[in-house]
């Protein structure tokens, strides 16, 4: 069975290019984080949230946010 960050590299490897691509792992931002943050050539983001399970996944429900 493949691992998780086996995975992660795999996608990442396929979909961008990393000599126009910046990405940040485990990227903070006052409250908001992202697991993975892709900024293209074009300045677009793109925000990967890896999640390992369902408990994983109801947490983020749980958190306080503040806009």
């Amino acid at each position: 069975m493949l691992k998780v960050e086996e995975l992660t590299y795999n996608y990442i490897s396929q979909f961008c290019d990393f000599e126009k691509d910046l990405v940040l792992t485990n990227h903070f931002h006052s409250d908001w984080e992202a697991d993975i943050l892709i900024i293209n050539e074009d300045g677009f983001s793109h925000e990967l949230e890896i999640k390992l399970s369902k408990a994983d996944f109801k947490n983020d429900f749980k958190k306080q946010y503040q806009n």
